[in-house]
């Protein structure tokens, strides 16, 4: 995928997750979007991106030295970086993007120092004895 089609799906998802009514009722981190939700809005833009066919993604955590940031979690497709939930870091000052999607992996890389890099093959979680109901939430995302 192009870095102009990754950025349309990746502003879609976003704008979707915006409109969505309870969100919370399925991840907890999606109460306060985009606060808190790197997480799970990366595995949701992930296996978005996994049903239109995308190859070569990975779900990327990082952690921060500076404990003020803490961690961060953003989505790799081959080459390009793309970060649906950025604009959390701006009471740091850092960025007002709402999505990133770019080559320049820069400040994320040196920011959030990588501790887990995961292929993503489809699996989205839906635990329902469990806080997190991704599937359940992508398919109110999404429900053609």
């Amino acid at each position: 995928m192009s870095e102009s089609q990754l950025y349309e799906v990746a502003s879609d998802l976003r704008n979707r997750i915006e409109r969505l009514e309870n969100r919370a009722e399925f991840s907890v981190e999606l109460g306060e979007f985009p606060h808190g939700s790197c997480s799970v809005t990366s595995e949701l833009l992930a296996h978005r991106l996994f049903m239109k066919g995308c190859e070569g993604i990975h779900l990327v955590s990082g952690g921060s030295p500076n404990s003020n940031m803490g961690g961060h979690t953003w989505v790799e497709v081959d080459d390009i970086l793309v970060d649906i939930t950025c604009d959390q870091l701006e009471r740091f000052g850092i960025t007002k993007s709402r999505v990133i999607v770019t080559k320049d992996k820069r400040f994320h890389h040196e920011n959030f120092p990588i501790h887990d890099r995961c292929a993503y093959h489809g699996n989205i979680r839906n635990d329902e004895w469990g806080p997190s109901r991704y599937g359940d939430c992508y398919a109110a995302l999404f429900p053609e």
